[in-house]
C-alpha cells in the first residue's frame, strides 16, 4: 500500500481542508467537507476570511495566533473554537493551521475537525434545563428516572428515536414508557434499571429493542447513578439512534486531490485505520511520532502502538469513533511520550463507515509544563487563599487583579468589587509614595517594606504593614502585596508603651529611694567624721593642744564627700570632664598591678590585648574607675573558687541591631568603635539579677558598696559609648564597654602661667548658701583680693551696675532664687560685654562649658575646690 494519505481522505471524510492565503487569511481553497458543514457554495467560501467563520475568537485574537505562526514563535497552532454556519447556527471545532507552499507560493493549511457530535454527561438539572442542554446533541437524547416516583424525564430527541411526537410535557411515568416496547424489550430494560440502583458503576450497551410502532431500532443506552446522603436518588444517561444512515457521501465534484501533498507535510500525525484498528495510511509527520519509518507501521495495530495501561483506552475510543462518535483523547507511547488524539468516522462512498481518521500530535512537553504550572497555580492559590493576611494584587496603574478571602473579609468588599477598584481608591497615600509616573514607567522588580492604612468598605482605617514585591506573573508586571493588620498590635503597643512608661516611673523612684538612701548612708557616716573631728579640734583648742590633725581630717571627709557628688555625677551621665587621644592599652597596662591587686587570690588576671588600636577619645581616669569596678565585679562573681578574669580590647563595626540591645547615649549612631571587654567565668546572673545590676547601690552581696556598675553605666553614656552585658546562669559574665574613636586631638590641660608675687583687685561672690559665700569670701581675701557678697542673682546684677568700676572679678554660682546665674550672666554682659565672670557650681565643667560657649565666660570652678584650686583660677583671669 502507498505510504500517503488515503486519496478520499480530504474527498470523503468530515475533515474540513481550507487553503489560507498568509497575509489575508481569505479562503483560497477548500473541500466539500468545509462547504457542507458551513452550508455555502465555493464561491461564497472562497470570498471569506478565517476570521469570517469563526465566531468564538475575536479576530484580533485569531491574528495574533496567525501571526505568532508566521513570525517563527510557534510551528503550528491547535486550538478549539466555534464557526458559524450561513443559516447563523454555529457548532464547536478543533482547528490546526500551519505554514506549507502550494503552486510554489507560501500558504495556510487549516484542518479543522467537527467536534460538535461528542456526547457529554448529563447535568444533574430541572428537566426544562435538562431539555435545553441536550437539544443539540442531534439524534442523542437524555433521560433522567426518578427515584422512589419511578418518573422519566425525556428530551425531545428520545421521542423522536422512538418515532412518537414530541410532548409538550417531558415526564413520563416508568410504566407508560415500557407500553411503548415489546414485553421481552420491557423485560430485559427493566431488568438493566433495576440492577443499575444497586451496581455503583455507570453502564453502557447496545440493544436491540422493539418499539410499539414494531420498529426494530438498535440503539445505544448509557445509565449512571446520582446519589445524595449516600442514597440513590435518581439515574440518567443518554440514548443514540444507531439505526440512522449515517452522513450521505460527499460529492466528488470539485476534487481536491491535488492538496493532498499538503496534508502529508503536514506537522501532525495523520492516520487511516481500518474498523479493527489496523494502520493503512500515514503521512511523514505520522511516522516521526513513533520513530519508525512509514512502512514499518503499515498493518500494525494502532493501540498496541501505545503502552499498555492506554491500549484498553485506545480501542475503547476508536470503537466509539467507527460508530459516528467523534473523540478527542490522549495516550501515552511505550516511551511515556504525550500524543493528543482526534479520531473520527471516515464517510465511504456507500455511505457505510468503514474507516477512521486519526490526527496525533506530540503535546509531551505541553502536558509537564501545564502540569508544572497547574502545580505551581495551585500552590500559589493555596498559599494565597489560606493566608490569614491580606494579599491583594494590582499592575502598575493601580488596577486590582486579584485579592484572597483575608482580603475581602477584613475591607468589607466581595472580591468582585473589589476587581472593579483602583487600588488608590483603598490607600491613595500609599500608591503617591511608591508608583509615581516614574516607577509605572519602568516596571523594574523590587521588593519593599512600609506601613499605610487602608479604607474600609465602612469608612473606617486600618493600620497595615506591607511587604510589597514588583515582579512578572504570566508576562505582566504585577505588584504583589501582602498586607497585615497591626491595628491591634499598634494598641497593643502603645498599650506596652504606656506600662513601660509606669513601670520606668516606678523603678525610678524605687532607685531613687535607693540612691537617696545610700548617699544619706555616706553623707552621714562623712558628717559624723566632719562634725566629730570638729568638737575634738574645740576640745583641745581649749587645752591649747594641737588641733591640726583633727583639721586634716576634717579635710579628708570633706574630699570624700566631693568624690561622692562626683560619683552621683558620673551616675547620671554628666561625669566628663577631660577628654583627651587615649591608648587603651597602655591605660590598662599602666593600671595592670592594680586590677590584679583588686581580685581576690583564687583569680588570675589575662590580658588579650590587640595591637595598634587608634587612640580612642576619653577621660583615661573614669575609664580607669569603671575597668576597675567592671574587675572587681567580675572577681566577686567568681568568689572563693579558683576563676579566671580577662580583658580584651579592640575595634569593631556596631550597626543599629547590635546597639539596640545595649545600654547606650540616646541617637548613638552606627560605626567604628573601640571596646574594653571583661569577662569572668564565675556563676553568672539570673534574668532578675541581670535586670538590676545597675541600679545605685544595688549588691548580691550582705551590703551595698556604692554606686559600683551603676557610675560605670553614667561614664559609658557620658562618653556616648554603649555597654553590652552576656551571662547566663553558671557560665560567667561578660562586659563589654564601646568607646569613641578619637576624631581630633582633643586635650583639656590647662597652659601654664607664671604666679604672681601678689593677687589685687576686687571680687564680688554671689551665692545664696551663706555659709559657702562667707567661706569662699574667707578664701579671696587670704589670697590678698577685696571681697563682697550678694545672695542672689538680682543684687549681683544690681551692684554690678551701681559700681561697675570696684569690681574686677565676679565669682557667680549657677543655682540661685530671683534671679539664677545663667540669667544673671547675660544681665551683666549687657551691663558691660568686658565683664570678667567665673562661674562656680556642683554640675558638671562640659555643661557649662556647653551652656556658655562663645558667650565670654573667663572660667568655670565645680564645687567643692581647694584653696589652690580657687588661686589659680583667680591668677588666670585677673592676669589674663
Amino acid at each position: 500500500m502507498e505510504n500517503k494519505p488515503d486519496k478520499g481522505l480530504l474527498t470523503r471524510s468530515r475533515l474540513e481542508f481550507l487553503l489560507l492565503d498568509p497575509q489575508t487569511t481569505q479562503v483560497l481553497r477548500s473541500n466539500l467537507a468545509a462547504r457542507k458543514n458551513l452550508g455555502l457554495s465555493a464561491a461564497q467560501l472562497h470570498q471569506k476570511k478565517i476570521t469570517d467563520i469563526d465566531c468564538q475568537l475575536s479576530q484580533t485574537e485569531l491574528l495574533d495566533k496567525i501571526s505568532a505562526l508566521q513570525s517563527g514563535v510557534t510551528s503550528q497552532l491547535d486550538f478549539f473554537s466555534r464557526h458559524r454556519r450561513a443559516d447563523n447556527s454555529e457548532y464547536a471545532v478543533r482547528v490546526y493551521i500551519y505554514a506549507s507552499e502550494w503552486q510554489n507560493q507560501p500558504t495556510l493549511v487549516a484542518l479543522i475537525l467537527d467536534i460538535s457530535t461528542q456526547k457529554k454527561h448529563l447535568p444533574a438539572t430541572n428537566p426544562i434545563e435538562f431539555r435545553r442542554e441536550t437539544a443539540t446533541y442531534g439524534m442523542i437524547g437524555g433521560w433522567r428516572l426518578s427515584l422512589p416516583e419511578h418518573m422519566f424525564y425525556w428530551t425531545d430527541e428520545v421521542f423522536s428515536i422512538h418515532g412518537l411526537p414530541v410532548e409538550t410535557n417531558a415526564t413520563v411515568p416508568l410504566d407508560t414508557a415500557m407500553q411503548f416496547y415489546l414485553p421481552e424489550s420491557q423485560h430485559r430494560l427493566c431488568n438493566r434499571l433495576d440492577a443499575a440502583t444497586a451496581d455503583p458503576n455507570s453502564w453502557s450497551e447496545e440493544l436491540t429493542l422493539s418499539t410499539a410502532a414494531l420498529h426494530k431500532k438498535k440503539l445505544r443506552i448509557t445509565c449512571h447513578r446520582q446519589v445524595d446522603d449516600n442514597k440513590v436518588t435518581s439515574l440518567f444517561g443518554s440514548i443514540e439512534d444507531l439505526t440512522e444512515p449515517r452522513q450521505a457521501a460527499e460529492d466528488l465534484t470539485g476534487t481536491t486531490l491535488g492538496y493532498e501533498h499538503l496534508v502529508d507535510a503536514a506537522p501532525y500525525g495523520i492516520f487511516l485505520l481500518s474498523a479493527q484498528h489496523r494502520l493503512l495510511s500515514t503521512n511523514a509527520s505520522g511516522a516521526v511520532l513513533f520513530h519508525q519509518p512509514a512502512a514499518a507501521l503499515i498493518g500494525k495495530n494502532y493501540p498496541q502502538l501505545f503502552h499498555e495501561r492506554d491500549q484498553a483506552e485506545a480501542r475503547l475510543r476508536l470503537d466509539r469513533a467507527m460508530h459516528g462518535e467523534g473523540s478527542i483523547f490522549e495516550l501515552h507511547t511505550q516511551e511515556g511520550r504525550v500524543h493528543a488524539i482526534s479520531a473520527y468516522p471516515l464517510v465511504d462512498d456507500d455511505q457505510a463507515q468503514q474507516q477512521i481518521i486519526v490526527i496525533s500530535h506530540d503535546v509531551t512537553l505541553s502536558r509537564e509544563t501545564e502540569a508544572a504550572i497547574t502545580a505551581s497555580e495551585k500552590k500559589y492559590r493555596l498559599m494565597i487563599d489560606s493566608s490569614p493576611d491580606m494579599v491583594i494584587l494590582h499592575d502598575l496603574d493601580g488596577n486590582i487583579i486579584d485579592a484572597n478571602p483575608a482580603a475581602c473579609q477584613r475591607i468589607g468588599y466581595t472580591r468582585q468589587e473589589l476587581l472593579e477598584k483602583n487600588f488608590a481608591e483603598l490607600d491613595n497615600d500609599w500608591v503617591s509614595r511608591h508608583f509615581g509616573p516614574t516607577e509605572q514607567q519602568s516596571g523594574e522588580e523590587r521588593q519593599f517594606s512600609d506601613e499605610s492604612s487602608l479604607l474600609m468598605a465602612g469608612g473606617g482605617l486600618i493600620s497595615c504593614e506591607y511587604h510589597t514585591s514588583v515582579t512578572t506573573l504570566s508576562g505582566r508586571v504585577t505588584v504583589l502585596n501582602f498586607i497585615r493588620d497591626i491595628s491591634m498590635r499598634t494598641d497593643r503597643e502603645n498599650q506596652r508603651k504606656e506600662m513601660a512608661v509606669r513601670v520606668q516611673q516606678g523603678q525610678k523612684l524605687e532607685s531613687l529611694g535607693v540612691l537617696a538612701g545610700g548617699i544619706a548612708h555616706d553623707f552621714n557616716n562623712l558628717l559624723t567624721s566632719m562634725l566629730g573631728n570638729a568638737n575634738l579640734a574645740t576640745t583641745a583648742q581649749a587645752k591649747n593642744e594641737p588641733i591640726s590633725r583633727y583639721l586634716e581630717n576634717i579635710e579628708s571627709a570633706a574630699i570624700r564627700a566631693g568624690e561622692l557628688c562626683t560619683q552621683m555625677l558620673t551616675y547620671a551621665g554628666q561625669g566628663r570632664f577631660a577628654v583627651e587621644e587615649t591608648d587603651l592599652n597602655t591605660l590598662i597596662v599602666d593600671m595592670s598591678r592594680l586590677l590584679e591587686l583588686a581580685i581576690t587570690n583564687k583569680a588570675v588576671v589575662k590580658f588579650q590585648l590587640t595591637k595598634a588600636l587608634p587612640p580612642a577619645a576619653v577621660d583615661p581616669s573614669q575609664i580607669r574607675q569603671a575597668l576597675m569596678s567592671m574587675v572587681i565585679n567580675a572577681s566577686e562573681a567568681i568568689g572563693e573558687t579558683s576563676g579566671m578574669v580577662t580583658i580584651n580590647t579592640g575595634i569593631m563595626r556596631a550597626d543599629s541591631l547590635y546597639l539596640n540591645e545595649t545600654y547606650l547615649s540616646e541617637n548613638l549612631v552606627e560605626g567604628d568603635y573601640l571596646f574594653i571587654e571583661v569577662n569572668d567565668n564565675g556563676t553568672g546572673m539570673l534574668p532578675e539579677v541581670k535586670e538590676r545590676i545597675f541600679d545605685p547601690f544595688f549588691s548580691t552581696k550582705f551590703t551595698g558598696r556604692g554606686l559600683g556598675l551603676a557610675a560605670v553605666l553614667g561614664i559609658v553614656r557620658s562618653h556616648d559609648g554603649a555597654l553590652k552585658v552576656y551571662s547566663e546562669e553558671g557560665r560567667g559574665t561578660t562586659f563589654k564597654m564601646l568607646l569613641p574613636k578619637a576624631t581630633v586631638k582633643e586635650l583639656t590641660h590647662d597652659e601654664g602661667s607664671e604666679k604672681p608675687e601678689t593677687l589685687r583687685g576686687s571680687v564680688l561672690i554671689a551665692d545664696d548658701e551663706e555659709s559657702v559665700a562667707s567661706v569662699t569670701a574667707q578664701m579671696v581675701e587670704a589670697l590678698g583680693l577685696h571681697a563682697t557678697i550678694v545672695t542672689n542673682g538680682r543684687e549681683c546684677v544690681d551692684y554690678y551696675q551701681r559700681n561697675p568700676d570696684s569690681v574686677d572679678l565676679v565669682l557667680l554660682d549657677l543655682s540661685m532664687p530671683e534671679m539664677d546665674g545663667a540669667e544673671a550672666f547675660r544681665e551683666l554682659k549687657i551691663i558691660d560685654p568686658a565683664a570678667r565672670v567665673v562661674l562656680t557650681s556642683g554640675f558638671n565643667q562640659d555643661d557649662a562649658a556647653h551652656r556658655f560657649k562663645g558667650k565670654g565666660l573667663a572660667g568655670f570652678l565645680q564645687k567643692p575646690y581647694h584653696l589652690a584650686e580657687l588661686r589659680e583660677m583667680l591668677e588666670k583671669v585677673l592676669n589674663s
